[in-house]
């Protein structure tokens, strides 16, 4: 399904979000506060616009990028501002094909969704940060005012099935309507964040709750 939508996915998601992904990813990736030239783990890294948005903001960094959609990489690393420090390659996020604290920290945006189960997927990022290292989530989250949510339900249920089907891809997007509405809230995701063995655990909202950022801590060795 990812490979099928590579072609469109980076147009459909600044339409779907009105341009607001870009920020969210800015904010997403000042979060993990990385070290001047650590590196940086972005999981279901997609077309790379993390990965990318590292590359720019964090000095001297380093990222790999794992993500089960060869097209995805193929298309991101066409993107690539400096291939000499990024490197992108196929993985699981359950089984990610490293060894323990290999990186300064940790993201995965718009990727937690579609992991199930959630927790061992959380615990393997964890466990391939260096101790107290960040892990930054970025998900679509549904709001918590009641207006806001109605409309933000109708716009999940009609509007995004019908921009996606523009494009000929109906049933991707209607997984994502769906994949959103059934994301656990954000306390139930910081107690998921704590089951995988992350510490210190927060959310941010962003964007009135349509967006959120989501930030836990490798324990200490």
């Amino acid at each position: 399904m990812f490979g099928e939508v590579s072609p469109f996915y980076d147009l459909l998601n600044r339409l779907l979000s009105l341009g607001l992904d870009q920020g969210w990813r800015r904010r997403a990736v000042a979060e993990v506060r990385l070290p001047p030239q650590g590196v940086l783990l972005d999981v279901a890294t997609g077309t790379g616009d993390v990965a990318i948005e590292a590359l720019r903001s964090l000095g001297r960094c380093r990222v790999v990028g794992v993500d089960v959609s060869r097209p995805m990489l193929v298309r991101g690393g066409k993107k690539l501002p400096d291939a000499a420090r990024c490197r992108f390659t196929l993985g699981r996020a359950e089984a990610l094909p490293f060894a323990d604290g290999s990186f300064d920290g940790a993201t995965c945006a718009f990727g937690a969704r579609n992991f199930s189960p959630v927790v061992p997927c959380l615990a393997e990022m964890g466990r391939v940060v260096r101790p107290r290292a960040r892990v930054v989530v970025l998900e679509l989250t549904r709001p918590s005012s009641r207006l806001l949510r109605m409309l933000h339900c109708a716009y999940l249920r009609s509007v995004v099935p019908a921009l996606g089907g523009a494009f000929g891809r109906l049933g991707a997007y209607r997984y994502l309507a769906a994949s959103i509405l059934a994301f656990p809230s954000p306390p139930e995701f910081l107690a998921l964040m704590a089951e995988a063995g992350l510490a210190d655990c927060r959310h941010i909202p962003l964007s009135g709750g349509v967006a959120g950022i989501f930030v836990g801590e490798a324990r200490g060795a």
